[in-house]
């Protein structure tokens, strides 16, 4: 959907209200990593497990930010796997039918990109965050919720499994 589409007014955030990211994701356009738009983002597209349409919509315009190398930080791969891994949720919105190929994609899209990030990344949270979005692809979604963790809380899984 292009971001000039009238649909995204009609879209709801992780609250349940109505919420339209287009002004966050052209300022991540036009001004690369940009903490504001990124939390933004994270604030209403995905809240305690709870995603809405919104957060669907998002997703391919996040993957072309991504795929072009802008931006290049870990919000676009941390949040676009945290919003597939709450997709089954219960009580979140099923993803809407006309979205379904540009989603699809998009997490081609994704997978891409995070692959060409991780030959290089040497950032912790860069890392793990694409790690998070190629085992989202490959069907792994509680992985992809362990990559995201930090190492304590890895650490301290761990433990609690010996």
């Amino acid at each position: 959907m292009k971001l000039s589409d009238a649909t995204w007014r009609t879209l709801h955030g992780a609250y349940g209200k109505p919420y339209d990211p287009r002004v966050a994701l052209q300022k991540l356009e036009s001004e690369g990593d940009a903490d504001e738009p990124w939390s933004e983002l994270w604030e209403n597209l995905h809240h305690q497990g709870d995603i809405g349409e919104a957060s669907f919509a998002a997703i391919p315009t996040i993957s072309d930010l991504m795929a072009r190398g802008k931006p290049t930080s870990w919000n676009g791969f941390a949040l676009s796997a945290t919003i597939e891994a709450c997709r089954d949720r219960r009580g979140n919105p099923n993803l809407p039918e006309w979205l379904d190929q540009s989603y699809r994609e998009a997490w081609q899209k994704l997978f891409d990109a995070a692959l060409r990030a991780l030959a290089d990344a040497e950032n912790d949270l860069l890392v793990r965050s694409a790690i998070a979005v190629v085992a989202i692809q490959k069907g792994q979604k509680s992985i992809s919720q362990i990559a995201l963790m930090g190492e304590d809380e890895r650490c301290e899984m761990l433990d609690a499994m010996a």
